[in-house]
């Protein structure tokens, strides 16, 4: 009788044996696994590529700015020769007498320009101005556009005044004289002529022309 129960006992709590279906399922979930491992290890075996590309791109970048950096190092160290060369070549004081003589051209040039547009300036007003008025003082101021004139005269009466005004006045209509004004009057003691100051602002482009024209 008690080796039955013991016996009955150690059969219980034996282990069941596995079913085919159980058997099936174990099968399945290993290939499950397997196929997992599979992917992830295709996973990283393509980052680790795309890492790799990107790498060999960098470094292939980075030869080529250090080729390139020779490369203009050459050139200008090329360029930098040649300068040297053409300056040795070159002698520096015939340069800077040249220099020298081409600022003293150009200060000629425009005390010559100058002169000459004050000589046709002045030349324009005398030919428009009465015989009776004498001009006894002038300056001429030469500007990019005009040309501004003011002169002291003595007139014999203030009717001669009014004569030489309106013909300014009809140069201005015609744009030569561009504005004018009295600036001052006054009698010459017991002479009874008149002192007086004009100022008048010329176009230069066009009393340069009507002058040589009337020339």
């Amino acid at each position: 009788m008690d080796g039955f129960n013991l016996l009955s006992i150690e059969k219980d709590n034996s282990k069941p044996a596995s079913s085919p279906v159980d058997l099936g399922i174990e099968i399945i979930d290993e290939e499950k696994e397997d196929k997992e491992k599979i992917k992830q290890i295709k996973y990283s075996g393509l980052y680790l590529s795309f890492a790799f590309l990107i790498l060999v791109v960098v470094i292939g970048y980075f030869i080529f700015l250090v080729f390139y950096r020779i490369t203009l190092i050459n050139q200008i160290s090329d360029y930098s020769t040649q300068l040297k060369n053409i300056s040795s070549s070159i002698d520096v004081k015939e340069l800077q007498d040249f220099q020298t003589m081409d600022s003293a051209l150009k200060m000629v040039n425009e005390k010559l320009d100058k002169h000459i547009l004050t000589s046709v300036v002045m030349f324009y007003v005398n030919q428009n101005l009465k015989k009776t008025i004498q001009i006894t003082d002038y300056g001429v101021e030469v500007r990019p556009d005009d040309v501004e004139v003011v002169f002291t005269a003595i007139s014999p009466s203030m009717k001669e005044i009014a004569e030489q005004t309106e013909r300014f006045f009809a140069l201005k209509d015609s744009n030569i004289i561009k504005s004018f004004s009295i600036t001052s009057l006054s009698f010459e003691g017991e002479t009874k002529k008149i002192k007086f100051t004009m100022k008048a602002t010329l176009d230069k482009s066009k009393v340069s022309a009507t002058a040589i024209n009337d020339n």
